[in-house]
């Protein structure tokens, strides 16, 4: 967390043309100086569910009430706590932003993918959205990217990004 922290504050300082509408973009390379303008639904998925994770531990919590996934003791599977913040050392600050800040906008901004591109007639996720050629792949979803979309829907209503009436709607299409 740490580390993934540090980087997403240097994108947002030092690299903003890494960071669309609907937060950072698929693929890039800082070394050869390129990238490439689109999203990947498996690639925005994780993004606001692991940030709620790191901050709140929810889904987490959730996951360790299923009975079918408890560990019950050290004899489990061999899940372990998730990283919890405050007990590493303070992280470097690179931005204005503070985390709180910097975790609102990109979790706010990479669940807008998921909510603006659900497929109108099943409400799954578009496999792939690119900003300049917005008609390419435009019926293309994605089943990975769709569970991605669910979770982040569980995550909007926790942070109030939309209400609970709105992703009931959405999570009923």
């Amino acid at each position: 967390p740490k580390e993934s922290m540090q980087m997403l504050k240097k994108m947002y300082k030092d690299h903003d043309s890494l960071i669309g509408k609907y937060g950072p973009y698929d693929a890039f390379s800082l070394e050869y100086n390129w990238l490439t303008p689109r999203y990947l639904a498996i690639d925005q998925g994780p993004i606001p569910v692991m940030i709620e994770n790191y901050r709140s531990g929810m889904l987490w919590d959730l996951f360790m009430k299923n009975t079918d996934f408890s560990c019950g003791g050290d004899d489990g599977p061999g899940y372990q706590e998730p990283y919890m913040p405050g007990s590493d050392d303070d992280p470097v600050v690179i931005v204005p932003l503070s985390d709180e800040e910097m975790m609102d906008l990109t979790q706010k901004e990479t669940f807008k993918y998921f909510w603006d591109f659900a497929n109108t007639a099943s409400g799954a996720a578009k496999e792939r959205y690119h900003p300049n050629e917005t008609t390419l792949n435009q019926n293309v979803v994605t089943s990975g990217g769709t569970g991605f979309g669910l979770m982040s829907i569980i995550v909007a209503i926790e942070r109030g990004f939309i209400t609970r009436a709105e992703g009931v709607s959405r999570l009923n299409k």
